[in-house]
């Protein structure tokens, strides 16, 4: 039988999702105003948003990936659960859906995966 994580507190699950929805929107806004102050070629003001967008997102998942490192690229999940769920709906186009889901999900359980294991290194639990 699957041995049950104990490390992670029910409230973690909690603010993993409610903070997910408010880390998107402010990470989006971010990704928007970077995007046009800070870019002197629009036609690269896009590429710009994206990598600022994906960048916050690979960090919060750093961040939850320190905080409970045994979940690993769970927390990517379950902080991108109701942004990607919500796109899923409300999107037209399959093509930016899975841009949406490349910019959010990928990075943030690439971010907790890897913060996970370099802590559980560094500890000596792995």
């Amino acid at each position: 039988m699957a041995r049950r994580y104990k490390d992670a507190p029910t409230y973690a699950y909690v603010i993993a999702v409610v903070g997910g929805v408010c880390y998107t929107w402010a990470s989006f806004l971010t990704a928007a105003t970077v995007a046009h102050f800070f870019d002197w070629w629009e036609r690269n003001s896009s590429f710009t948003g994206a990598a600022v967008f994906a960048a916050a997102h690979l960090f919060i998942g750093g961040v939850f990936g320190l905080l409970w490192p045994a979940r690993t690229w769970r927390w990517g999940v379950w902080l991108c659960l109701v942004p990607v769920c919500l796109g899923a709906l409300f999107e037209e186009d399959a093509g930016a859906f899975f841009w949406f889901v490349a910019l959010t999900l990928a990075p943030a359980c690439a971010g907790a995966y890897a913060a996970a294991r370099l802590h559980l290194k560094y500890v000596g639990a792995a």
